[in-house]
């Protein structure tokens, strides 16, 4: 990921008592992890959290870690939605460990927080995810419905409601710091800009906007309620996205276009290597 320094459960000599044979704790995670960048003037990390991983259904440190007071709360729910409630609190101490630790030494105010998922809860059947949301999961791709948080303590809270995913973080995060970036070299757009499409690609050929959802199995497009819908030609538009911005994506991985670019006009360069 062009990291500095990537650190693992060994390097960071997490405590194996609290995760042996299921995940680590993120409270053990944050503690450690924020020793590392804490006395840094600037840093930019990235944390990925465990807790809240499957499995749901059966016995797990942190699935039952707090199963009795999520119980006595939820005492209607599946067995699922407690361990991931219980699953949920270790992570939300873990950053709350991170935030008083950040305001402890002064620097909350200056540091900007991204908070986002990369999949539902697997191996949990769809039908109890949509009973547990707000959101209608059964329709389109809203199985794969999530938030995105952008936290800083001095800025006033808005929510924007629209089509995105993780390809359109650094585009928006380069945007809001005012960043010099050129947005044609991302396949993502800033999400709280006007001027640009929004829409969403799966791994199916399948995609979403505003108006509705594309399923490739039955080519076709499904409007939602009270949307105009699109035209054929808007269809054959993101349809032809979703083909070129997969075929792109694959080059890139299997050339290592990244550390390539990099290579680029150093002493060892030789030109004649690009086919």
């Amino acid at each position: 990921m062009g990291s500095q320094a990537y650190y693992d459960f060994n390097t960071l000599e997490m405590d194996p008592f609290l995760s042996w044979p299921n995940w680590p704790s993120d409270v053990d995670l944050f503690e450690k992890s924020m020793d590392i960048f804490m006395d840094n003037d600037k840093f930019f990390s990235y944390v990925i959290t465990v807790d809240m991983h499957n499995p749901y259904d059966r016995p797990s440190n942190f699935g039952d870690k707090y199963y009795d007071q999520v119980e006595a709360l939820y005492p209607d729910a599946s067995e699922f939605e407690i361990r991931y409630k219980s699953k949920v609190i270790e992570t939300d101490k873990g950053l709350e460990l991170m935030i008083n630790r950040l305001e402890a030494s002064g620097k909350l105010d200056d540091t900007v927080i991204v908070l986002y998922a990369d999949h539902h809860m697997l191996k949990t059947p769809f039908d109890i995810i949509d009973e547990m949301s707000p959101v209608d999961r059964t329709t389109g791709y809203n199985i794969h419905h999530s938030p995105m948080v952008i936290y800083n303590s001095t800025i006033e809270p808005q929510v924007v409601s629209t089509v995105a995913s993780t390809k359109d973080l650094v585009p928006t995060l380069a945007n809001l710091f005012d960043l010099e970036y050129d947005p044609r070299i991302y396949l993502g757009v800033d999400i709280f800009s006007d001027k640009v499409d929004h829409y969403v690609l799966f791994q199916d050929g399948g995609w979403i906007t505003q108006e509705g959802y594309y399923k490739p199995i039955q080519q076709e497009f499904f409007s939602y309620d009270g949307s105009t819908g699109l035209s054929d030609d808007e269809i054959l538009k993101y349809n032809q996205y979703s083909r070129s911005f997969y075929q792109l994506s694959e080059a890139m991985f299997n050339n290592d276009y990244f550390n390539f670019r990099d290579f680029v006009g150093t002493s060892e360069f030789d030109p004649s290597l690009i086919q």
